[in-house]
């Protein structure tokens, strides 16, 4: 599994943000042991990074746009992952509020862009993405015990959302199962990697005038 993440792909548009003193920035994973290379979003006067999925996710840098058919413009919203390609695609035009700014506290940035980013990661290993190995390759690469544990946690996905109802319509939780799997899996990493970013850099202080905390938050600002 870590092999696979190793070798994934991301790619990014944004002139705006090499315009205005924005970076992309590739560094050896060093506290994590991983031969792999971390893609850091910097910002102008930003203190927040895309290297918030250390030490659980890592990508080699890789300056190439638009892989697999990806549109490559920077005003695409729209992120996306290719399983075929083992690449992900995370244009500019998605840094924006609210699910992103350089003045949110990072509990925001973290519910917001954090758990979006890990959504299409996870995709890598949903139903369907977990398909292709770690070249793009359609193949078998899980062991057999692996994937009877994948495929258990994988039906209680598909009853959890069976219960759920929206317009008086009930969710058919396996034709849904891909998505389901990517946004519990991309909140869960986005919720882990923010305590991570506590832990490293103390805790922010509440926000006046509300009640909530920010871990609190961080589920609003997904909700969102």
């Amino acid at each position: 599994m870590a092999t696979k993440i190793s070798l994934n792909t991301l790619s990014r548009a944004d002139p705006v943000l090499w315009s205005s003193g924005g970076s992309l920035v590739g560094g050896d994973c060093g506290d994590c042991g991983s031969v792999g290379r971390v893609v850091v979003l910097q910002s102008e006067g930003c203190g927040f990074d895309s290297s918030f999925l250390l030490p659980y996710v890592y990508v080699p840098l890789v300056k190439t746009l638009g892989l697999g058919g990806a549109d490559p413009h920077p005003s695409r919203f729209t992120l996306s992952c290719e399983p075929p390609q083992s690449s992900c695609f995370f244009p500019a035009g998605i840094l924006q509020p609210t699910l992103y700014n350089p003045e949110f506290p990072q509990s925001l940035n973290y519910g917001g862009i954090g758990a979006i980013i890990g959504h299409e990661l996870t995709h890598g290993y949903d139903d369907w993405g977990g398909q292709y190995d770690r070249y793009g390759n359609l193949k078998q690469w899980w062991t057999q015990d692996s994937y009877r544990k994948f495929q258990r946690k994988a039906e209680c996905i598909v009853k959890l959302y069976d219960n759920f109802t929206v317009y008086n319509q009930k969710v058919n939780g396996r034709l849904t199962l891909g998505e389901n799997i990517a946004d519990m899996g991309g909140l869960k990493l986005s919720y882990y990697a923010y305590q991570k970013w506590v832990r490293e850099h103390g805790p922010e202080r509440p926000l006046p005038g509300l009640k909530y905390t920010h871990e609190q938050l961080l589920f609003i600002a997904f909700a969102q």
